[in-house]
This record gives structure tokens, C-alpha cells and sequence, in this order.
């Protein structure tokens, strides 16, 4: 079993702990770009935190739950067909896992998954909360669009999974087996 190290989410999280703040002007969210950080480091091959504020604990506990639910994940860079910097890819176990820290559109070969039939996947790292995509095209080069809404929730992150239909997986983040599918319009948790 190959090891990975646990990462530190470097300045941002280092600053946070000296200060208690995030490095940024009054953010929507002080820990978003904590949790920006600690994705990218997962997502980039590491294990997860070495070091854990208690108050920072609740954002990162949905991306455990989702690495739980899609387990023995590796940087897959080459499933990326156009995607803006910062945007990272994981591929494990039959599916795909794709980070986009600002929300921005992204094309993935979603060829890259195992089987004719595949289901797509939005999951908040904010809340740990999945929604049912449905069925996702299996082609080279599929555009995805994360569920910006308006100005709001706009440069939120989001991460794209991307299923084999078929494989007994429950929902990102959740646990048992999948439910049916949900309007992608209704959260599924």
C-alpha cells in the first residue's frame, strides 16, 4: 500500500492558525478558501490534514465522507480536457471525481469510466450535500457546468463525480447503497 502525506493546506492554513481569519477580505464564507486549499492538496494526491482547527473541522469532514464513498482515489490530470488552473481530477475505483475550486465550466473524457451507462454527481463541499445529475454522455470531451445559480453562490466550489450506472455506490458523501434518482434539482443526502 503506497503511502501518501498528510497536508498542511500550506500559507492559507498556516495563517489561519496563527490568526484565526482567512488571508482574504471579508469572504463569503472565512473557511472557503481554507477548504479550496485543503481539496486541491487531496486532489493533488495527499491524504488529508495534519493539523485540524476544531472550527475548521465541519468544512472538511464532507470531503472525508466523500473519499470514504469513492475510496482509492489518484490524480487523473489526463481526463481533463480544457479546464480553468486549480481544477483537479481523481480517478478510483470506477469513477471519477473532478474539483472545481472557483466553479467554473470544465470538459472531461468521461471515457475514462468503465461501462456504456454512466450517472453524474454534484457534490457541495460546503455542506456534503449530493445532487442527481442523471445520466452523463460518455464522449471525449463533455462540458460540465457546476449549479451556479447567480451572484450569490458564484466562484463556490463544486466537485463533479462521475459513476459507472449499475455499481451499488450510494450517493457522494452518504453511505448504503444509491436511492433512486432524484430531480437534480432535489438534494440527495
Amino acid at each position: 500500500m503506497r503511502s501518501r502525506p498528510a497536508l498542511a493546506a500550506g500559507a492559507l492554513l498556516a495563517a489561519f492558525l496563527l490568526t484565526g481569519a482567512a488571508p482574504v477580505p471579508e469572504p463569503a464564507d472565512p473557511h472557503d478558501d481554507l477548504r479550496r486549499a485543503v481539496y486541491a492538496d487531496v486532489f493533488a494526491g495527499g491524504d488529508g490534514l495534519a493539523h485540524l482547527p476544531a472550527e475548521f473541522a465541519a468544512q472538511v469532514a464532507s470531503l472525508r465522507a466523500l473519499r470514504t464513498s469513492r475510496p482509492a482515489a489518484v490524480p487523473a490530470p489526463d481526463v481533463l480536457v480544457a479546464a480553468p488552473e486549480g481544477t483537479r481530477a481523481l480517478r478510483g475505483a470506477g469513477s471519477l471525481l473532478v474539483h472545481s475550486p472557483a466553479g467554473a465550466p470544465f470538459t472531461l473524457d468521461t471515457t475514462a469510466v468503465a461501462g456504456q451507462a454512466l450517472r453524474g454527481w454534484w457534490f457541495d463541499p460546503r455542506t456534503g450535500t449530493a445532487y442527481d445529475l442523471g445520466t452523463v454522455p460518455r464522449a471525449a470531451d463533455v462540458p460540465f457546468f457546476p449549479p451556479v445559480t447567480g451572484p450569490a453562490d458564484a466562484g463556490r466550489d463544486w466537485v463533479l463525480v462521475v459513476d459507472p450506472v449499475g455499481v451499488p455506490l450510494p450517493p457522494p458523501g452518504g453511505t448504503g447503497d444509491a436511492d433512486p434518482a432524484p430531480s437534480p434539482a432535489d438534494p440527495v443526502g
